[in-house]
């Protein structure tokens, strides 16, 4: 009886851990989601950097036209990916709904900049942004990830309590490529070795 019970709960360790393998390859495939988002983040902030440096009223246009951009690449992308794939996983669904509630609480901040202040918003974004990357890393057991959360919490901190809104914006960029990005490239790299 002991040994069916061990037996059990190794073959369930077995399923768990394909499960996660399977997740890693439908929604991480090549870290394509990281490099889009960090990249596009990133050129946005140093987009308004550069236009309020210039004195341009319409410093915000990066945001207002990226942001969409990427959202509309990523469900595009997605949604053929999981067409692809085809098969219905239960982690796989789990990670996709922590992702949906980490884009509606995005776009709570985003929706509430005028309340919170514009530089204390990118800060919470940062936080939020950390969290995201966090979950990802634990559950992928990738450490640039979790590299890339601690890179995000501590511009959050910079912001918080050190930086001017301009330098918000140097940290914005900085947090979105070094955290975000590199992170996904990153992976891109792990799987197109691993694939080899």
């Amino acid at each position: 009886m002991e040994q069916q019970e061990q037996f059990s709960y190794e073959d369930s360790l077995r399923v768990i851990t394909q499960m996660i393998e399977q997740v890693k390859e439908r929604v991480l495939s090549d870290g394509f989601d990281y490099m889009l988002w960090g990249g596009f983040v990133g050129a946005a902030a140093l987009l308004q950097y550069a236009l309020m440096k210039f004195g341009v009223t319409f410093h915000w246009i990066g945001w207002a036209t990226l942001m969409p951009l990427a959202g509309i690449i990523t469900a595009i992308y997605n949604t053929r990916c999981r067409k692809r794939s085809g098969a219905k996983i239960v982690a796989l669904e789990i990670f996709l709904s922590v992702l949906t509630a980490f884009l509606v609480s995005l776009g709570i901040i985003i929706f509430s900049f005028s309340a919170l202040g514009y530089k204390h918003g990118l800060g919470v974004i940062l936080v939020l942004y950390g969290l995201w990357i966090f979950i990802s890393g634990r559950i992928f057991k990738f450490k640039p990830f979790v590299y890339g959360a601690i890179i995000n919490w501590a511009g959050s901190l910079l912001i918080f309590h050190v930086f001017d809104y301009y330098n918000t914006l140097l940290t914005v960029a900085t947090a979105a490529l070094l955290g975000y990005f590199l992170p996904g490239y990153l992976l891109r790299l792990d799987v197109k070795k691993k694939s080899i």
